[in-house]
């Protein structure tokens, strides 16, 4: 089963594209301890691709895809930027970024779920 979106960069988007996509895999037999880490993953994903990929530019598409596997979920999010080296973004839990508001996506996406 697969289930795309494509959206503008447009943050006000992203609720209305979350419900939908979450309504569809509810009838899969998932938790709601696992349908939340979805929610919150796919999220962060598509403010990160709107925000800092697209760079709020309302032309600019972002396209989310879910794919459920036998026992994985596949989640994609495409953004038309430019890209970025994961391996350069500090960790927020270090004491100089402990107050930052931002800049915790990635590591909480990758740390906890992957």
């Amino acid at each position: 089963m697969k289930i795309s979106k494509t959206l503008p960069s447009q943050t006000h988007l992203i609720p209305d594209c979350l419900a939908r996509m979450i309504d569809q895999i509810k009838g899969l037999g998932l938790s709601q301890e696992v349908i939340f880490q979805i929610k919150v993953s796919l999220e962060e994903a598509l403010a990160n691709a709107i925000i800092h990929g697209n760079k709020s530019q309302k032309d600019s598409p972002v396209e989310v895809s879910l794919r459920i596997l036998d026992n994985a979920l596949e989640i994609s999010v495409i953004n038309q930027g430019e890209g970025f080296d994961f391996r350069h973004i500090e960790d927020p839990t270090l004491e100089h970024n402990l107050r930052k508001l931002h800049g915790r996506g990635l590591f909480f996406d990758q740390g906890q779920y992957g």
